[in-house]
């Protein structure tokens, strides 16, 4: 099923038939005109640019817009100036005024690019087993026409960019993912941009339905330039301090910090997350069973996750985690989206695919171990990684499974035969990239409907993994370890893995991991490897950005000594209650 929202007149709500489309050449089956739309560089003088804006979408839709029998996306990209921190201010503004902002989305890449939608042109929700072909489809029916204020000026056409995040499975949602779907897909109004090397953009993205008069057309742009102003004039009132990214600070926490299950800790600034007892007790006995069923032939690896929770300060804000999310894991993926008054944030290291003008890249992540700040011990960790026989396994499980599966889209695969070490902050993996050229037509959607979700996240053979999984995690992972990034329309996007992230609610911070299991896996050392992985976010919603060791070590150790005894009194009461456990075989 599929719900689309479009932020216009009720009318463009409902998706246009795109028979009319079908058996073109391009990716969409839709054709895209191309038309150049970089306008001449300008500093943020904000009139300056929604003059040019606005007679460049005037233009461009009395070229041949009106002619269209469907909503069409007005595509206008001007290269602008903002001033250092400025999508951080944009990010605040989101935060903190949900309802005159509307959508709101953020995406930064490892190579340093970032930017932030926000307004609603579209947004669609998914669900459903096709969810990806549908959303696929919702992009082909709204087809992007670029421009220019230059009508007889050809260049290279701007594409549409859409933002697309869907749930790690397909299922009924549960507390606390019950605003999340199981695929949305995002076409903010406007889009701030940064690339790698400084270039700053401001593209505005505008629906325009079938019968549209000039005048309508007028008082639509009316609108649109009210609420880019009021965005812009929000963003210079936000306090400057929320732009630092390595020195804000959130200030005293109101909310009292929890240790994990049996820990102590000497220094109550580094919020420590609590794993519902159930739940951590379901986690431990669920490794041990699943390295049983795994040695006994049933499968080959399941990754099992756990949730732990956080309770949620008034001073824990997007704009505050999000910058700090950057300055500890440069090399990340991270994100932010709402939904209603939520955010899903993360800092991902796993790319799930690109695809770029017809090469495709995946990363396979798989295997992990710490981080040491002593030198030495931290090259014996990233050498004792790479001989593990478990983890080297687990790693060559993933990369056998994403190259099967890319074969039929992409042709010439190109990979190592043996895994390097990805160093991230708190941890390091075996990583295996692999390259290739896409088959004609294919886009990035369709590879991330045949790749989601891997060995890395769900485990092989796939389909026994997530039964495996939908059996013994006793929780929704919701969006985490799902598909989250951008698709152009062109067919070109780029998806990382939900990884390393958290869900804000209004009361708490849902904190997600998980790990592979294979059939030597010890629940404690799994426990251990998650609570690893908790870090990168524990630090981002720490007062003061702190990170503990030493006390986390002890939290670690006094955690799983609690939750393995915890276990251990529940098996105990399942041998008193023989009728009990007999359920629980069957």
């Amino acid at each position: 099923m599929t719900k689309v929202r479009a932020g216009r007149p009720a009318r463009l709500r409902q998706s246009s038939n795109s028979a009319a489309c079908r058996g073109k050449s391009d990716y969409w089956g839709c054709e895209i005109m191309a038309r150049t739309v970089m306008a001449s560089p300008v500093t943020f003088d904000l009139t300056n640019y929604i003059e040019t804006m606005h007679r460049a979408l005037v233009t461009s839709w009395k070229e041949g817009v009106i002619h269209w029998h469907r909503p069409v996306v007005l595509v206008y990209r001007g290269a602008v100036a903002f001033p250092e921190g400025y999508l951080n201010r944009l990010l605040a503004v989101c935060g903190r005024n949900s309802a005159a902002t509307g959508t709101c989305v953020y995406w930064r890449a490892p190579d340093g690019s970032s930017c932030i939608g926000m307004g609603t042109a579209v947004d669609t929700t998914v669900s459903g087993d096709q969810r990806f072909a549908h959303v696929k489809q919702v992009i082909a029916d709204y087809p992007a026409h670029s421009a220019t204020d230059e009508p007889t000026t050809l260049g290279s056409d701007v594409a549409a960019k859409w933002f697309v995040g869907g749930a790690f499975a397909v299922q009924s949602r549960r507390a606390p993912w019950l605003s999340w779907s199981d695929a949305r897909a995002i076409l903010p109004e406007f889009l701030f941009e940064q690339t790698a090397d400084g270039r700053q953009t401001l593209t505005c993205q505008v629906v325009v339905a079938q019968g549209d008069t000039e005048a309508n057309l007028a008082t639509m742009l009316r609108g649109f330039e009210r609420r880019l102003r009021m965005l812009v004039e929000q963003a210079e009132r936000v306090d400057g301090a929320v732009v630092d990214a390595t020195n804000s600070t959130m200030g005293s926490s109101t909310t009292a910090t929890t240790a994990m299950p049996g820990a102590t800790s000497t220094n109550a600034a580094l919020p420590t997350p609590v794993s519902p007892p159930d739940e951590s007790r379901a986690f431990l006995t669920a490794v041990a069973d699943t390295a049983a069923d795994i040695r006994a032939g049933k499968y080959t690896k399941a990754v099992l996750a756990r949730r732990a929770v956080v309770n949620r300060a008034v001073n824990m804000t997007v704009d505050r985690v999000v910058p700090r999310l950057e300055a500890q894991n440069r090399e990340t993926f991270v994100f932010a989206v709402r939904a209603d008054e939520e955010w899903f944030v993360g800092a991902s290291p796993e790319r799930l695919v690109q695809l770029s003008g017809g090469e495709v890249a995946v990363d396979c992540l798989a295997g992990t171990t710490a981080r040491s700040t002593d030198a030495a011990v931290d090259e014996q960790l990233g050498a004792e990684l790479l001989a593990s026989t478990k983890d080297r396994e687990e790693h060559h499980v993933v990369v056998r499974w994403v190259t099967e599966n890319l074969a039929g889209l992409v042709d010439d695969l190109e990979l190592r035969t043996a895994p390097t070490l990805k160093k991230l902050r708190n941890v390091q993996h075996l990583w295996t990239a692999v390259r290739g050229l896409v088959r004609q037509g294919m886009t990035v959607l369709d590879l991330v409907d045949r790749l989601h979700p891997t060995p890395a996240v769900a485990g092989r053979p796939r389909e026994v993994a997530l039964e495996v999984i939908a059996e013994r995690e006793q929780m929704d992972r919701g969006w985490y370890a799902g598909p989250i990034g951008w698709v152009d329309s062109r067919g070109d996007g780029e998806f990382a893995v939900a990884l390393r992230s958290a869900l804000f609610t209004d009361t708490d911070v849902h904190l997600y991991a998980g790990a592979g299991i294979m059939g030597d896996s010890k629940p404690e050392s799994e426990w251990r490897e998650t609570a690893l992985k908790l870090r990168a976010m524990q630090a981002a919603i720490a007062p003061h950005g702190e990170t503990v060791e030493a006390t986390f070590e002890e939290a670690v150790a006094e955690s799983v000594a609690t939750a393995v005894d915890g276990s251990a009194r529940g098996e105990r009461a399942n041998q008193a209650a023989p009728h009990t456990r007999a359920r629980d075989d069957q």
